[in-house]
């Protein structure tokens, strides 16, 4: 044998990729590894004016050194430029990313970065640049305002890290959906303004966040601070009514079920560990658009009544018929710019009521095939109300949705497998519980990979 000390895969027809080099991976004080060159590739994919991308760990933070075209910080000064940068490609493979993979610092250069002779980055290179970047005007002064103050304790509270005035409060201080929630919630229960998901957007550090949230206050509200708290919300859900589901939502089940039936062969595994008439959280990962209907083939008309299923808004369930049949059905849509709050406490409402809740904790299709990050929201409700998780791994429809296409070719064999329940651990995070979940169910998913390819 020949160690070469190269890192790669082989793929179901037996072709070998190479991902990169061991030496170069990059270890995480959690033990977790990264692979910079595949990072490095994902970055540069999300947009042209990233001519070369190299990855590193400096000063125990995830640094990207990005060579873009002279013309564009001509155009844009330096300023300019990173801010365009971050917008366009750094912050969509953030979103895009785990956690542990997600890029905190970038530092631009029109340089090209240093390489041998075959085209190989020299890393041992690239701490100097890093540490030769551009040093950053001296920073204005912290505003002094009440609202400010009261502001930066809750955001640190959600990041568990200080948070400076000028800082980019999702890229340089990882606030994550979750804690951009807790931010809205806090800001409309004490400073009555609806804040959106795209005012985070305009209003991204911690500065213009709270000017925006002193000019768009109720001057009305001047009482007692309200402190924010996921129990609060979830306490909160008492007076929320839900809608009960319509003769049509039980037709429109019926026929749905019935040609997934038709069109695909599904197996089902481990539906004991279904609670019957206990609340439970059904957290499958997602394959493709009919995921709901394979997560949901096995429950009869009476256990439909008390299903409800968690979606995320998207254009085409925001008005029209399907909105409409939506809120006729249990159907629990999240839109985070909107009515945040209702839908976190509705969540709540099903499982108080005895019912089953259907979760996607990835928020969105996998796109490769491997499962990305979960989302926390599932984790919160299972720890503050005591709820079990049941995982479900479903497999067999990623690998037969042909290019262009967004369902499984008809006719293909899908499993879902219903996993041992679980339970937080009581000095467990939410995050730290999602992790495990997640885990489960990967295994799960790779166990399935090694057996027979689907037909």
């Amino acid at each position: 044998w020949l160690y070469t000390g190269d890192l790669g895969y082989i793929d179901k027809d037996g072709f070998l990729f190479i991902t990169g080099r061991r030496k170069e991976i990059i270890v995480l004080a959690n033990g977790k590894n990264l692979n910079p060159a595949e990072m490095e590739a994902a970055l540069q994919s999300q947009s042209p004016l990233i001519l070369e991308a190299a990855v590193l760990m400096h000063q125990n933070t995830l640094h990207a050194i990005v060579r873009v075209p002279p013309a564009l910080i001509e155009e844009l000064g330096l300023k300019g430029a990173e801010a365009k940068m971050r917008d366009e490609a750094v912050l969509p493979y953030n979103r895009a990313a785990a956690m542990y993979k997600r890029i905190i610092k970038i530092t631009l250069t029109t340089a090209e970065l240093p390489r041998t002779r075959v085209g190989k980055l020299r890393r041992h290179m690239l701490p100097r640049l890093a540490q030769n970047a551009p040093l950053a005007a001296q920073p204005a002064p912290e505003p002094q305002s009440k609202i400010y103050a009261q502001l930066k304790s809750v955001l640190e509270k959600q990041i568990s890290l200080p948070a400076s005035p000028d800082a980019h409060m999702e890229m340089d201080l990882g606030l994550d959906s979750l804690g951009k929630i807790a931010m809205q919630c806090f800001v409309e229960e004490n400073y009555g303004w609806k804040a959106s998901e795209r005012d985070f957007e305009k209003f991204n550090t911690l500065r213009l966040f709270a000017e925006a949230v002193e000019k768009n206050r109720d001057a009305a509200r001047d009482g007692a601070l309200k402190s924010f708290s996921w129990p609060d919300i979830i306490k909160s859900s008492a007076d929320i009514k839900l809608e009960k589901p319509n003769a049509l939502h039980f037709a429109t089940v019926a026929a749905l079920k019935a040609l997934a039936k038709l069109l695909y062969k599904v197996e089902y595994f481990g539906v004991e560990n279904l609670s019957e008439n206990a609340p439970v959280i059904v957290a499958p990962n997602h394959q493709s658009y009919v995921d709901g209907l394979f997560a949901t083939g096995t429950l009869t008309k009476r256990q439909f009544y008390k299903t409800y299923v968690f979606a995320k808004v998207r254009s085409y369930i925001k008005s029209g018929f399907i909105r409409r049949f939506a809120d006729k059905s249990n159907v629990i849509i999240m839109d985070i710019n909107d009515n945040v709050r209702d839908s976190i406490g509705k969540l709540a409402k099903a499982l108080k009521e005895g019912n089953r809740v259907l979760i996607f904790p990835e928020g969105t299709r996998t796109k490769d095939g491997n499962i990305a990050e979960f989302k926390s929201t599932f984790a919160i409700m299972a720890k503050e109300m005591n709820i079990p998780v049941v995982p479900v791994c479903i497999s067999g429809a990623f690998e037969k949705i042909k290019a262009g296409h967004t369902l499984p070719a008809f006719g293909s064999k899908i499993k879902v497998r219903f996993l041992k329940q679980m339970s937080p651990l009581a000095d467990e995070t939410y995050e730290a519980f999602a992790s495990r979940v997640r885990a489960e169910i990967e295994n799960a998913l790779n166990t399935e990979r090694q057996m027979p390819s689907h037909t």
